[in-house]
């Protein structure tokens, strides 16, 4: 498909910004400091790591070929190392890749920055084995007496060729740029994970040419390293998904804080959405703006008396609960009364029962009253809450990597009801998260909860101190400390709540997000444009919430998107045309 020239004039600014981010990251990621001219390479890169602040074990150095032989050869020619290395004493090791420079004879004359591969904070990685492209390592778990049962297998060769063919030329750009900072190789690396079951009391794993063999206790498998999905049945096996690149500001502001720093990444988010702050604030006060028109646009109308329904309480579910008691005076048309989604083709709803999710809308920023936040409400008896791991995110500290995905089993997607983001990324806090009994991340004691029990419901709470992980809980989801607790603001009196340096106070308004269990026992989840904390927080009192929990914020990581799923020919026709702006139809992708 060809692009029309209106369309490429307005794509050149986006990319011609990835390309220039691409290239201060790739500049960044070449060769840095010239290492000291010792006979023995091991050495001097465990003396150049340490200068760079990495402890690394000597044992634990993997050269992936031999030195290239020959004047002309060395002087074109680079070297791939695998190494076990840590940041401190304290801390597990990770398994890092590096690039060095040798000479004829083998002297280490430059190496490039050591990448991350792992970074496990709950799995101490082992020292890896192999030789020229792949290498492979066993994890050794770091909570409680778990013995290790996981080999992680690493293709230097990268993905399979023609694996990103369907995306856009901009995702692929934007893919590159990722591949070369995170692993320093433009091809970047494929992994693929073998878990044995149960597991053994001796794990070993042992890489030629052709075959990766692991041994566990009197069991051997041997894998075909052109075939490393074909197993025994007393393993498991998963390879790592591709992730494509989001949208491009937020995957620009990801490759930037990797080289800046989070915490001055955090300086730049907060001065600029005080700036914002600042001139919306004083337009609002010189045009004395209600957002009464966008708000109507926002929901699809004309004008917002369109919209202002009310709807009855079911006496025998109690749903949907009262009206919602307004915040900012004088209210707007339809401020906190509940709008019924049950002729919504888009959204399901059982028969005989009350509507599926009721939405409303209402204002909390009594200082800025174009401030608004729209809420979806359900109840749980009817709709279930799960989780799901993403494919990079939340960054695992076990070593095991989400799906992404709902699972495309035809009886799971006819139950899919809706979607919606949850909590921050690893490096924001490494709140804790746990799917259908995979540990991504180890609970953190006051963090606020969400959590799936094995009865199907749901629990609201702060995580107790020193507490495992209750036998019939089989999923959770953590972000910072309770944001509302008893339709009070901030018990625990937080100062960081994601939109500032961790020394600021978050005062900062831009997309926020979060989701709470009201007094009536309802599940409800909040999302606002340009929000600051209390003003989320308020709106969740309003809302009656007696647990409230802040999710994500920012554009581009927020939302929530409803779904009816089902074979084609069981969908009823739309009588009106799509509204691009909002709806989608279509196949569901990988489906096989």
């Amino acid at each position: 498909m060809s692009a029309t020239p209106e369309e490429r004039r307005r794509r050149g600014p986006a990319l011609r910004l990835a390309v220039a981010i691409g290239v201060v990251a790739a500049l960044v990621s070449l060769w840095r400091h010239p290492a000291p001219n010792h006979h023995g390479r091991t050495k001097a890169l465990v003396e150049v790591l340490a200068s760079r602040g990495l402890i690394v074990d000597p044992e634990g150095v993997l050269w992936l070929s031999e030195p290239p032989y020959g004047t002309l050869a060395a002087a074109g020619g680079d070297v791939a190392v695998a190494l076990r290395a840590a940041t401190s004493p304290e801390e597990p090791n990770d398994i890092y890749l590096a690039t060095a420079r040798l000479s004829p004879e083998g002297v280490l004359l430059a190496l490039g920055r050591a990448h991350n591969l792992t970074e496990t904070t709950a799995v101490d990685e082992l020292a890896p084995v192999g030789r020229e492209l792949r290498f492979a390592f066993v994890e050794q778990p770091m909570l409680g007496d778990e013995k290790p049962s996981r080999v992680r297998l690493v293709d230097l060769v990268g993905d399979e060729p023609g694996s990103r063919k369907s995306w856009s030329r901009l995702e692929q750009l934007q893919s590159a740029i990722t591949r070369i900072q995170q692993s320093g190789r433009l091809s970047g690396v494929a992994r693929v994970s073998y878990k044995v079951e149960p597991a053994p009391e001796a794990l070993k794993v042992t890489v030629d040419q052709t075959m990766l063999r692991i041994d566990a206790d009197d069991r051997t498998a041997t894998v075909a390293l052109d075939a490393p999905l074909d197993v025994p049945s007393w393993m498991t096996v998963e390879r790592t998904p591709l992730r494509r690149p989001g949208n491009l500001v937020t995957w620009a502001v990801d490759r930037v804080r990797a080289e800046i720093g989070d915490e001055a990444m955090q300086y730049v988010k907060a001065i600029a959405f005080s700036a914002r702050d600042v001139v919306a604030s004083n337009t609002e006060d010189l045009t004395g703006a209600t957002a009464e028109d966008d708000i109507a646009a926002d929901l699809g109308t004309d004008t917002l008396e369109s919209a202002e329904r009310e709807i009855p309480t079911d006496p025998e579910v109690g749903f949907p609960p009262p009206s919602l008691e307004p915040w900012v005076t004088p209210p707007l048309p339809g401020e906190g009364r509940w709008n019924s989604k049950a002729d919504d083709p888009f959204i399901h709803q059982l028969p005989g029962l009350p509507p599926t999710f009721v939405t409303t809308f209402i204002r909390s920023d009594q200082r800025r009253k174009v401030t608004r936040v729209y809420i979806a409400l359900w109840d749980p008896r009817v709709v279930q809450l799960d989780t799901m791991a993403g494919v990079a995110e939340p960054k695992s500290a076990t070593g095991a990597t989400g799906p992404g995905m709902i699972p495309r089993e035809p009886k799971v997607l006819r139950r899919v009801a809706a979607a919606m983001n949850a909590g921050f990324q690893a490096l924001h806090g490494e709140y804790g998260m746990m799917s259908d009994g995979v540990i991504y991340l180890p609970p953190k004691t006051y963090a606020a909860t969400v959590a799936k029990l094995d009865d199907g419901s749901i629990a609201f709470g702060s995580w107790p101190r020193e507490v495992a992980i209750p036998p019939g809980m089989i999923s959770y989801r953590q972000n910072m400390t309770a944001l509302v607790q008893d339709e009070k603001y901030n018990p625990y009196g937080r100062t960081w709540w994601g939109g500032t340096p961790s020394d600021w106070e978050d005062k900062t308004h831009t997309t926020r997000t979060g989701i709470c269990l009201t007094r009536e026992g309802f599940a409800g989840y909040f999302y606002g444009a340009d929000l600051s904390p209390q003003a989320l927080a308020q709106e969740m009192i309003q809302a009656r919430c007696s647990y409230g929990v802040a999710l994500d914020m920012n554009a581009g990581h927020s939302g929530l998107e409803f779904y009816t799923v089902a074979p084609k020919d069981e969908l009823p026709a739309l009588d009106r045309p799509l509204d691009r702006d909002w709806e989608r139809d279509g196949d569901v992708p990988q489906m096989d």
